[in-house]
């Protein structure tokens, strides 16, 4: 026998030759036709106890003449019959393993041109069969694990109206076995079609319910590999990672995505979230231009650009601060200069954010609280107005509001906003102290002496 066919018997080598070869001494050779026909007849009896008897006979068809296309074919047969009767996929799978290397058997030995043509007839038809029992079983799989997928969605929500704890028990039960199960199925499905990626795409599916997302990124970055789809499948894989708090590694598969799908402003402000995370800021403000580029109006892009100078406010007053320290006026003024800028930029975004959407409280307070610094008193307190009308029990911007009209000497609209703050809070002593102060001003004696009275009592 030439090194060809021994190559094709070792395919199948580990998972025949289970009968003949166990017998005490070797078996007396056959003419070929023999072990055919026998095998055949132990075949229709539909006996499986007989089964064994055919495997055993096909088994030395194999060793006495080497690959041939109908004993192939045969076993091939037998195993159908057996994973049609196992009870799960878990019994299943031994069977379908011997099945799939019978097949990438036939296709050898028909391909082969060393093997003799009369061990090759029919082997088209053979192929037919063989090629559509895999597709059959794949199929059979994949439906399955996906039926069990479904059923897992209805025992989860069963659980969660359950307040019994042996019915949590009963169902978790349920749950985990139908996992089991499922998975199983999807990578039954897997060995029977490596190449169509559905099957590693239900298999990480099932991982993530039950929130075991490394497993899912494995089986969804396997999928990745082989489709031709991959738009939806990349986010998939990055929400994964984000469920794992690496924002780092789903920044490649965002970026995939958004260079398949370039108006996808959703995916860029989840990608500029992943590069905050990372502290990559520079890279998120450009994903975030990229956005308001294609959608000016967008809220959240406006909001992440005004927080970026907002938060390179804190950088420069650093540098002003070390230069003043070190009684350097010249960069000391620069990064002022800088400094405001920064200022500037940020009350932009911020302002722009009221303006597509106006009742966003945490804009307007940003806005607010950054043209106080700028000493820009009228434009800080028609801030925390606004915020006052959106959240009219907010201390904070009452007190802010409080603070603004002070600096502008609005002394009865400032003393009107504290009186506020005690409204909510009537332990405020720094805002008492203050009300004391503008009621003298304003000649409010009764009021200073309320005001005075409290302060004690705070004291």
């Amino acid at each position: 026998m030439n090194l060809k066919i021994k190559t094709i018997l070792l395919v199948f080598a580990l998972v025949i030759f289970t009968g003949s070869l166990a017998l005490a001494k070797k078996p007396r050779k056959l003419p070929l036709g023999a072990y055919v026909k026998s095998a055949k007849i132990e075949i229709l009896s539909g006996d499986f106890k007989r089964y064994k008897t055919a495997e055993a006979l096909l088994d030395s068809l194999f060793m006495y003449y080497g690959p041939h296309a109908e004993a192939l074919h045969l076993i091939g047969q037998i195993m159908v019959d057996y994973i049609d009767k196992a009870p799960n996929p878990q019994k299943k799978k031994p069977y379908i393993e011997k099945l799939i290397a019978y097949n990438d058997s036939l296709h050898l030995c028909c391909d082969s041109k060393d093997i003799k043509k009369k061990y090759k007839k029919n082997c088209k038809k053979f192929i037919e069969m063989s090629d559509s029992l895999l597709v059959k079983y794949w199929r059979e799989s994949y439906n399955a694990g996906i039926e069990q997928m479904d059923f897992i969605d209805e025992l989860v929500e069963d659980k969660s109206k359950e307040s019994d704890s042996s019915a949590i028990v009963f169902y978790q039960t349920q749950i985990d076995a139908n996992v089991d199960s499922s998975i199983i199925n999807m990578k039954l499905a897997i060995m029977l079609n490596g190449t169509n990626y559905k099957a590693y795409i239900g298999a990480g599916s099932i991982y993530e319910k039950i929130l075991d997302y490394e497993n899912a990124l494995i089986w969804l970055k396997k999928g990745l590999e082989i489709t031709d789809d991959r738009g939806s499948l990349l986010l998939n894989i990055a929400y994964n990672h984000i469920q794992l708090n690496q924002f780092c590694e789903a920044t490649p598969y965002f970026r995939e995505h958004i260079e398949i799908n370039p108006t996808d402003t959703l995916s860029m402000g989840n990608l500029a979230i992943c590069f905050n995370n990372c502290k990559m800021y520079d890279s998120a403000l450009a994903v975030n231009h990229q956005i308001l580029s294609i959608a000016p109006g967008n809220a959240d892009a406006l909001n992440s650009v005004g927080r970026f100078f907002n938060e390179q406010v804190r950088v420069v007053s650093d540098s002003v601060s070390h230069y003043q320290l070190v009684e350097n006026d010249e960069q000391a003024e620069h990064w002022k200069s800088v400094r405001n800028e920064m200022y500037d930029s940020s009350m932009t975004y911020f302002k722009k954010v009221t303006e597509v959407t106006p009742k966003d409280d945490l804009a307007w307070e940003q806005y607010g609280r950054i043209a106080a610094l700028k000493q820009d008193f009228s434009t800080a307190a028609n801030a925390f107005t606004k915020i006052t009308e959106l959240k009219p029990d907010y201390i904070d911007a009452w007190r802010f509001l409080g603070d603004c009209r002070l600096n502008n000497k609005e002394w009865q609209k400032a003393a009107d906003a504290y009186e506020k703050v005690v409204t909510v809070n009537d332990s405020e002593l720094e805002t008492w102290e203050r009300l004391k102060d503008l009621y003298r001003e304003l000649k409010l004696s009764a009021k200073q002496a309320v005001a005075e009275k409290k302060i004690k009592s705070l004291q």
